[in-house]
């Protein structure tokens, strides 16, 4: 007997909503099991909007998908769910720009057609629902409990989302010539990017801030955009590099600024000697990259899995859910003063560190999809880091606080690096890649297996800018090793921080975790 074609559109209606009840559902396993990592290259760092919704999200796409996948009350969940992806679309993406291939709402507009035609036309040939309507008694079953179960459980979800704080909504990025005077070549990039070039050209070149600016724009931002002859010649260089790498190497940033100043003011011209005869300097740890003739060294898998042990087991670390630290902090903002800071941090993603510096509080928190920096030495009291490596390192570090899920906290695992050696001791080397597509380098001591260092990668416009972080001083904590001195630097300061008590599995206010006020200016640079 031949199948007519309605019969046809009413099977092949059946298999796409199973595939979509699939692949939905695996965003309420992200959403509350922090499973699938989202990644991929440099585009992948604007996220989702589906799945920058709260956590509560995840029952409703869990439920939700699975009522769909059975076909059971298909119009009414697909309606709960269109609402759903309703206030993904206007709570996230509209916030982030008009267009959808650019504020991460693509997915939430292709979920929410499909959505509605099931809503339309019902849930197919395969499906509880029409199993039921083919049974006289039971036609009008579609709103039997359950589905006013899901109902209630949408509405609720929805009135969550109505009533979040103003800081689930992405802050607008604020872009270089939002916020400085006389920028000309370099246009068009976020503030915190714009910084990370500064940082480019003063490891490149050798020279502090006032090696390109007035001295007098230490204690006057706006000084920053006056005009000389040294930011004429590096406005020039930034043209032929990129002139070079564009008619070269295809656009690839290949030859940057460090490619031949090395740390000097003024390129070399001639040999050096000394250099070619003399010891040579010695290896930078750092530098080493996977090589075809590394010896055999172990797996990815092996070495966290012995990094985990180490720590404590996957027992003990995943009853740590919370914890405050006290201890000082001291970089290039304090004049390597120590001054009091504060930790506070959560296993859901949240972290929050403020260093009491003498003038004033430099606070930088993540939420868990958002991150802020309100800091006196800033060029805004308050910067939300937009989607982009930055954020990406925010992120890792709060993850990084509670190592048992680093294997999911990174993706793309790679090894076949050669041994090499921190401070005398041995190291094995992996490499792991964060949900924007940066590269992130992890270090762990050959014997002990504890993780000594970790590197990480920032594109910025005229280079890329690592990140170094050193951990030592592992102590016990609820039987838990936690690193109670670590080391930050990167091409525009250092800073080291010394933990005195960390307090275990303690509740810690959500406000702790909310969008810091802006921070003071002291008079100095209020001018």
């Amino acid at each position: 007997m031949k199948l007519a074609p309605a019969s046809w559109e009413g099977y092949g209606r059946s298999i796409l909503r199973i595939i979509l009840a699939f692949t939905f559902s695996l965003h309420g396993y992200r959403h509350l099991f922090g499973l699938f990592p989202s990644s991929g290259g440099r585009r992948a760092a604007i996220p989702m909007a589906l799945d920058a919704l709260p956590p509560v999200a995840g029952y409703l796409e869990i439920s939700g998908g699975l009522l769909l996948l059975l076909g059971l009350f298909t119009r009414l969940t697909t309606l709960v769910l269109c609402a759903e992806l309703l206030a993904a679309y206007f709570y996230f993406a509209v916030p982030r720009g008009p267009w959808p291939i650019r504020n991460g709402g693509n997915e939430v507009l292709l979920y929410l057609l499909v959505f509605m035609y099931f809503a339309a036309q019902g849930g197919g040939a395969w499906s509880v629902d029409r199993f039921r309507s083919n049974r006289r008694n039971r036609t009008r079953a579609n709103f039997q409990p359950a589905g006013v179960t899901l109902g209630a459980v949408g509405l609720a979800a929805l009135a969550l989302l109505a009533t979040a704080p103003a800081n689930a909504q992405p802050d607008k990025p604020l872009m270089v010539e939002d916020v400085f005077k006389n920028v000309q070549v370099l246009k068009g990039i976020p503030v915190n990017e714009f910084m990370t070039t500064m940082g480019f050209f003063s490891a490149s070149l050798g020279f502090n801030c006032t090696g390109c600016h007035t001295t007098e724009s230490l204690g006057n931002w706006e000084k920053y955009g006056d005009d000389i002859p040294v930011k004429r010649t590096a406005r020039r260089m930034i043209l032929m590099v990129n002139t070079i790498n564009k008619d070269n190497f295809g656009g690839r940033r290949v030859v940057t600024c460090y490619s031949c100043h090395r740390g000097a003011g003024l390129p070399k011209a001639i040999p050096s000697l000394a250099e070619q005869y003399g010891s040579p300097p010695p290896e930078d740890p750092d530098e080493v990259e996977i090589t075809r003739q590394a010896s055999p060294a172990p797996t990815a898998d092996q070495v966290l899995d012995k990094y985990l042990q180490a720590l404590g087991g996957a027992d003990r670390l995943a009853r740590l859910t919370s914890f405050t630290a006290k201890g000082t902090y001291g970089g290039y903002d304090t004049d390597f003063l120590k001054v009091p800071l504060e930790v506070f941090a959560k296993a859901s993603g949240q972290r929050t560190s403020i260093a009491h510096t003498p003038l004033g509080d430099s606070t930088t928190t993540f939420d868990g999809r958002t991150a802020w920096i309100a800091a006196w030495d800033k060029p805004v009291p308050l910067l939300a880091l937009p989607p982009g490596p930055d954020l990406d390192g925010v992120k890792l570090d709060a993850d990084l606080s509670f190592p048992g899920r680093i294997k999911q906290a990174l993706s793309q695992w790679r090894t076949g690096f050669p041994l090499t050696a921190i401070d005398d001791h041995d190291v094995h080397v992996i490499q792991g890649t964060t949900a924007g597509g940066s590269r992130v380098k992890l270090f762990f001591d050959k014997e002990s297996g504890l993780l000594v260092r970790m590197v990480r990668y920032a594109e910025s416009a005229v280079g890329i800018n690592p990140t170094q972080i050193d951990y030592a001083d592992y102590r016990d904590v609820a039987g838990v090793k936690m690193p109670f001195h670590w080391t930050v630097t990167w091409t525009d300061g250092q800073s080291n921080i010394d933990l005195s008590e960390v307090q275990p599995n303690v509740p810690i206010d959500a406000v702790k975790f909310s969008r810091p006020p802006p921070a003071a200016r002291p008079p100095v640079l209020s001018k």
